[in-house]
């Protein structure tokens, strides 16, 4: 069975950008299983009592219904380099459980934190999220990702960041970089360039 999962950010606040997961979600079982009908993540996700900086990452695993729910406390990484590795069959256009391609990736990086992904050619991903570059002007995001980030999609939305295909070549013109996710928002450090390592 095609299994595939959303991965969605609880704080004191609350669950964070139910709407985008939702949207990927049902997207996701219209275009794989040919469901119309939509599911409203906010029916099985609970929001348990948090204090202070806890995050909780939950789990959502799906297919044509809901399947499990998991909660896990988050710790994040401390990603402050990428390497640049090269893949034209990599597919993860959907949210899958299975990881396996991706993680072949990641355990290409060597010495540095991660990977950052190019595909036919285009900047796409690091092995699980999405990234921006800042060009002393505007956030730029890869036109072409692995996966469209529910992140991604709020900031676009919000016009924090715009969208743009980027080249490996491409990347000696911008000044940093950030790395997002569902549980990485856009209030994370930024990077120096000098930290993608070729």
């Amino acid at each position: 069975m095609c299994r595939l999962l959303e991965s969605i950010k609880i704080t004191a606040s609350g669950v964070e950008n139910l709407e985008r997961h939702n949207e990927r979600l049902n997207a996701s079982r219209l275009e794989i299983f040919g469901l119309e009908n939509q599911l409203d993540l906010s029916a099985f996700v609970q929001s348990p009592p948090l204090t202070g900086e806890e995050i909780i990452k939950c789990r959502v695993i799906y297919a044509e219904e809901v399947i499990k729910i998991e909660y896990i406390s988050y710790c994040k990484k401390d990603i402050k380099t990428l390497k640049v590795v090269y893949d034209d069959e990599v597919n993860y256009a959907f949210k899958f459980e299975d990881r396996s391609h991706l993680n072949r990736l990641y355990g290409l990086k060597g010495e540095c934190d991660d990977v950052l992904i190019i595909k036919d050619g285009m900047v796409t991903d690091f092995s699980y999220g999405n990234i921006v570059f800042y060009d002393g002007n505007q956030w730029i995001t890869p036109g072409q990702p692995l996966l469209a980030g529910t992140m991604r999609a709020e900031l676009i939305k919000s016009g924090r960041i715009v969208e743009k295909n980027v080249t490996p070549d491409d990347l000696n013109q911008y000044q940093s970089f950030k790395l997002i996710n569902a549980l990485l928002g856009f209030d994370e450090p930024e990077r120096p360039m000098e930290n993608i390592i070729r």
